[in-house]
């Protein structure tokens, strides 16, 4: 199960108990039609409707390595057309995909792509209808291009308006966390802006999760805690603008916590899941922690 599903799995057991309990809705059912070679990283989004889009990294279908495709679902998990490819741009890699959803069912994909800014990796996007099909050109994320921008992910408001964040070596000491906002036809909304305001040693592997209203938290792994990498975040507003300090998410400060995710509800209530090493006795384990409103800071932990 992947950290996005599984986040999936932790917030329906919180908010909605009694729906969970009934337990799986239909069997085990393959997102993937194309089966040679290798087909994973999957990430998933879901529309109101209960409709959602699966998509994963292929080798070898787009003609060039790896590249990017997708598959639409009914509320029913019946696919929805066939498996589409999400990158127009082909040569060499584009491979990390995530995916977010608006109200309306419309999908913006976003995935790292290599040589594709001018200089290793940089993050790009496509939009398309909730029919599936594309909404305008595949589009560049990133503005700075030195080195690598990569691992992105993304999150939709009820407008269709997003944030993609991603790790890219340009906070000054090491990796850090950016982001750019947009809205709903794909126009920035911002220049770049960084999430993390410690800089001392990388921080890397971002999520980002959005309410209704556009207010969004991000969260990543920093070499910072007391026995080094934990789960930090930041809040922001709508506009882009930090609400509160940078906050750490886990308690549990012994050994290593990694790998975050995060997923808000419309209200901006929000939950954080990581793996932390040892914890739970054996081996990894994941854990999690609970917040309240993105913006007012209600239950805030």
């Amino acid at each position: 199960m992947t950290n996005r599903l599984l986040l999936l799995a932790l917030l329906l057991s919180i908010t909605c108990p009694a729906a969970w309990a009934q337990g799986p809705a239909g069997a085990e059912f393959q997102a993937n039609s194309f089966t040679n070679i290798h087909q994973y990283r999957p990430a998933v989004a879901s529309h109101a409707n209960g409709n959602f889009v699966v998509v994963w990294q292929s080798y070898l279908q787009d003609g060039a390595s790896y590249g990017v495709f997708g598959q639409r679902f009914t509320a029913a998990g019946l696919p929805l057309g066939s498996e589409f490819q999400v990158n127009s741009y082909t040569p060499s890699f584009q491979s990390f995909p995530a995916v977010a959803s608006t109200a309306n069912g419309n999908i913006v994909a976003v995935w790292q792509s290599y040589l594709q800014d001018g200089s290793s990796y940089g993050v790009f996007g496509q939009r398309f209808t909730a029919a599936g099909l594309p909404l305008g050109s595949e589009f560049q994320v990133n503005s700075y291009t030195t080195n690598n921008q990569d691992n992105p992910a993304v999150a939709s408001d009820a407008n269709g308006n997003f944030v993609v964040v991603w790790e890219s070596d340009d906070d000054g000491s090491s990796y850090g966390v950016f982001g750019r906002r947009f809205n709903a036809s794909g126009v920035p909304q911002s220049s770049e802006f960084r999430a993390n305001t410690y800089t001392t040693n990388p921080q890397f592997r971002p999520d980002v999760g959005s309410d209704a209203d556009g207010n969004f938290v991000v969260v990543w792994a920093s070499y910072q805690d007391l026995s080094g990498w934990g789960v930090f975040g930041q809040r922001f507003d709508a506009f882009g603008l930090p609400q509160g300090p940078e906050f750490r998410a886990n308690s549990h400060t012994t050994s290593f916590q990694l790998s975050p995710a995060v997923a808000s509800d419309a209200d901006g209530n929000f939950v954080v899941v990581w793996q932390s090493f040892g914890q739970d006795g054996s081996s990894f384990g994941v854990f999690g922690q609970r917040y309240g409103d993105l913006i007012f800071g209600d239950g805030f932990e």
